[in-house]
């Protein structure tokens, strides 16, 4: 009977606690520039970074898109623009990406 009382109580617990989900963020770009796509299914903001970089003519910069989601959210998050031509630059998504 101590195990089957036991059993239900950690039911019970595990029923209860409230679920924890990350947002989703990814990277998109075209020939004018680069942007942040998010998904916040959560009721709570959170703080956010993505590592990317951009190569111009060999020269490869590499920096941290820093931005909070909102509850909820769902759309573009961070856009970066470009005035190099499209011909000379590149963009490398990657690098770590965290929210907190």
């Amino acid at each position: 009977m101590k195990r089957l009382a036991l059993a239900t109580s950690l039911m019970l617990v595990v029923q209860s606690s409230p679920a924890r989900s990350e947002p989703l963020v990814r990277w998109d770009w075209n020939d004018k520039g680069f942007w942040i796509y998010a998904i916040n299914p959560d009721d709570r903001s959170w703080n956010c970074a993505a590592e990317y970089a951009i190569n111009y003519a060999g020269d490869v910069r590499r920096n941290t898109a820093s931005f909070t989601l909102p509850p909820k959210f769902k759309g573009v998050m961070s856009v970066v623009k470009v005035d190099y031509p499209a011909s000379q630059w590149s963009f490398e998504p990657g690098g770590a990406q965290w929210c907190n």
